[in-house]
């Protein structure tokens, strides 16, 4: 799975057409689903022995549900399923937990809600944060869908292993909700479900969190909007058949600052162009795009009035229409700034910065040797790949821990990535040899980063004491090897 996504990955940075992009997102999306459920059966197996470890990182919670939101909607609008959801922009999302117990929370509710629901719409709403005695942030979050239902016989044994009930039968392991429990109780918070036949189901469900320095809570997408909403502060909203993501969307825009117009029919959206000026529009239905992009033509006051466009499929910006930008939803706070950035023209100053410090990037990287020790040759082939499109050309690999050592005594190496379990010696192993070698020999410090799937904290203590500096989780994110060919060889 980690070449599969890796590979996957990599293809989104290429130039696709509409349907590539389909083709690859499908391939991405079905991936990450597949990888849920082996993780589900490795928690299950940890859970039993007594395993299970809860890591404590800093990540932004907003990039996490939002990320599962995405995963989801390409499910939901197979099922012409409505999928909304609801952070409000004035919560500090930056915060210490374990990002991959959230993600999979998340992904399950979710999951579920999506699975069992035939018609109407589901949501996943953050709906507050509240200070603790203890120090702590206690989040509330509330997964709603207008699915079946069910009666309070079956929804006291969702939580029970390898259950499933009513609607719920037909596929699936019948882990997720138990574990789904398990997990939100390792994050110190509780869970319970509200259902009624024929009327939905509403999972609730509260974590607590570690607070970071104020000086780590900068979320960029949010200030950006929240400036933006003082330099063009009218907005049309135009969504023209009532759902839940016209409102949840209209409700995160006057949150950031934005004064909302909110027609409900054609002849209201025409009686806005007409009668007052606004400085951009957000239209949820592309098919309507030619006709709105023609009345406002004709409008005597909005007739320079920008669009953001929100599509279910990746669609390509108009060539003959600079006043508009495809994004494709569900909506989050990224896409709707980098949107406002084109419309702007802040996108054009903001590439020209990227390209010079990225173009400064690979310099620096194009005289740097690295080393993969990697014993499965299609883990290789992704991370040199990886490697050479970060601007790294030097790459070398070898297949174990005793061919690396070999090389490295007789050549310079600026950096190596080293798989943990392999045959002969292990990455542990070599990590601790090579720390010898260098204390003897008085050799420079050469970065070793463990390339692995176990990211929890003893993997991670152990990587450290056995000499590694870091670790890059699988699969690989080429987002995150950038990160650390930026930490270990540019600064």
């Amino acid at each position: 799975m980690n070449v599969v996504l890796g590979m996957a990955s990599l293809l989104f940075e290429t130039h696709l057409n509409p349907e590539q992009y389909e083709y690859v997102e499908s391939v991405n999306l079905s991936g990450n689903i597949l990888m849920s459920i082996i993780s589900q059966l490795l928690e299950y197996a940890k859970l039993e022995s007594g395993k299970i470890e809860k890591n404590n990182e800093e990540f932004d919670l907003r990039s996490v549900i939002e990320g599962t939101v995405n995963m989801m909607f390409k499910l939901a609008h197979a099922k012409n399923l409505q999928l909304g959801y609801y952070i409000s922009p004035n919560l500090s999302t930056v915060v210490r937990s374990d990002p991959v117990k959230l993600q999979q929370i998340c992904f399950n509710l979710l999951g579920n809600a999506v699975k069992f629901t035939s018609n109407g719409e589901a949501a996943f709403i953050c709906s507050g944060a509240q200070r603790l005695e203890n120090g702590k942030t206690e989040w509330s979050f509330e997964v709603m869908d207008t699915g079946p239902g069910m009666d309070g016989e079956q929804t006291n044994r969702l939580f029970q292993p390898y259950t499933q009930v009513g609607a719920q039968k037909g596929g699936g392991t019948g882990l997720g909700l138990y574990l789904t429990k398990q997990f939100v109780e390792l994050l110190d918070g509780s869970i319970s479900i509200k259902s009624e036949k024929g009327k939905g189901t509403t999972v609730s469900f509260k974590i607590q969190t570690d607070d970071v320095p104020p000086e780590r809570q900068f979320q960029e997408p949010i200030t950006a909007l929240k400036k933006y909403s003082t330099l063009l502060p009218k907005v049309v909203i135009y969504f023209p058949l009532p759902c839940i993501r016209k409102v949840m969307i209209s409700s995160f825009l006057r949150e950031c600052g934005f004064a909302i117009s909110f027609p409900h029919n054609d002849k209201e959206m025409v009686n806005t162009l007409d009668h007052e000026r606004h400085d951009f529009l957000v239209m949820g239905d592309p098919s309507l795009y030619e006709q709105v992009r023609d009345a406002i033509k004709k409008s005597t006051i909005n007739n320079e009035l920008k669009m953001i466009i929100i599509s279910p499929t990746y669609r390509a910006n108009d060539p003959d229409n600079a006043s508009a930008v495809f994004i494709q939803a569900p909506y989050t706070a990224s896409r709707l700034k980098d949107a406002l950035d084109v419309l702007t023209g802040a996108k054009i100053a903001l590439i020209h910065d990227q390209n010079n410090t990225e173009n400064l990037m690979i310099e620096k990287l194009a005289s740097k040797r690295v080393l993969i020790v990697e014993d499965n040759p299609l883990n290789r082939e992704l991370i040199i790949k990886l490697l050479h499109k970060a601007g790294i050309s030097s790459v070398q690999w070898r297949e174990n821990g005793i061919q690396a050592l070999e090389l490295i005594e007789r050549e310079q190496i600026d950096l190596m990535l080293c798989d943990i379990l392999m045959p002969v010696l292990n990455g542990f192993e070599t990590a601790k040899r090579i720390r010898s070698i260098e204390m003897q020999s008085g050799r420079s410090h050469m970065p070793i980063i463990a390339v692995t799937a176990n990211v929890l904290p003893s993997d991670a203590e152990q990587c450290l004491q056995s000499g590694m500096d870091d670790f890059l989780p699988k699969p690989i994110k080429p987002s995150s090897l950038r990160e650390l060919l930026h930490k270990y060889l540019v600064n």
